[in-house]
């Protein structure tokens, strides 16, 4: 029973550090290649998204 005990509280320790959210002021600039596929825009801009918002970096296409 200790056993099992230990063995739920490692994994909800470890699911907690692996999801908190950690962040931190990135100085970074991110330069993003356009295509003329609409695929490809979707991509680059899903891509873009992300950087910008999540990252926070400035990101040019």
């Amino acid at each position: 029973m200790k056993f099992i005990k230990k063995t739920i509280l490692s994994l909800v320790l470890l699911a907690g550090i692996s999801f908190s959210a950690t962040s931190a002021n990135a100085a970074c600039k991110a330069h993003l290649g356009d295509f003329d596929w609409d695929s490809a825009n979707i991509h680059t801009a899903i891509a873009s998204f992300i950087i910008e918002k999540g990252y926070g970096c400035d990101v040019e296409v």
